[in-house]
């Protein structure tokens, strides 16, 4: 009967005989096992932070920041006014996008389409110019539903219609006024919610008004809300 050689594995032992060393077994002290944990521990603390820090700060960086509003302007475009209104709008955080309404329906769906690979939050057609005597009209678009799954040019108001009449509804009633409903051709094929507003500004009461529609689109935005809460 052929005789096989025991391969024997070297074990260390304690001074208590019988017993294994686990040390010797994983090649580690429990000095450097204590190490790892407590490097493993500081990790997931800070990272347990992190996810708070973030979820904390999130509301801040996403809430006002993130307005996007677009005028389309019309009246006297060559007006300082301008300028002041863009200014008070940024001051209040809300990024500003101007274009000058044109003359041509083709030109027009050049610009609304520029409009909508945007993908603002709301556009504002306005007339805005200097008279005598101050005035506001603000005013929805006429609805043409459409149906079916595509809509023609006429009938995309007719998407966005509930949240346009909420936004314009919030300007006008602190401008002591109503919403009225017109016909809008710069609003035509805009994809996203919009209304109009003729402002007629008198002397140095331009600040004053920018204020008040900027106090009426923070009601619309939800801003005032965030603010009181």
């Amino acid at each position: 009967m052929p005789r096989y050689r025991e391969t024997c594995v070297p074990v260390h032992r304690t001074k208590e005989w019988g017993r294994i060393n686990p040390e010797t077994i994983s090649g580690k002290s429990g000095t450097e096992r204590s190490r790892q944990a407590e490097g493993k521990g500081r990790m997931s603390v800070s990272v347990k932070l992190l996810v708070i820090l973030f979820l904390v700060l999130m509301p801040f960086f996403s809430s006002s920041a993130a307005e996007h509003i677009v005028l389309y302007r019309m009246g006297d475009r060559a007006s300082g006014e301008w300028n002041s209104l863009k200014k008070t709008l940024n001051k209040k955080g809300y990024k500003v996008t101007m274009y000058d309404v044109p003359v041509t329906l083709e030109r027009h769906i050049e610009i609304a389409n520029r409009m909508n690979r945007e993908k603002a939050h709301l556009v504002i057609a306005m007339d805005l110019r200097t008279s005598a005597a101050p005035r506001v009209l603000v005013a929805t678009p006429t609805i043409r539903q459409g149906r079916g799954r595509f809509h023609a040019m006429e009938e995309v108001p007719a998407i966005y219609r509930d949240r346009s009449l909420d936004a314009a509804t919030q300007v006008a009633l602190l401008f002591g006024t109503k919403a009225k409903t017109l016909p809008l051709f710069p609003l035509l094929g805009v994809n996203m919610p919009g209304f109009f507003i003729s402002m007629e500004v008198s002397g140095d009461g331009g600040e004053q008004m920018f204020n008040t529609l900027e106090e009426g689109l923070g009601k619309y935005f939800g801003r005032s809300d965030k603010n009181e809460g």
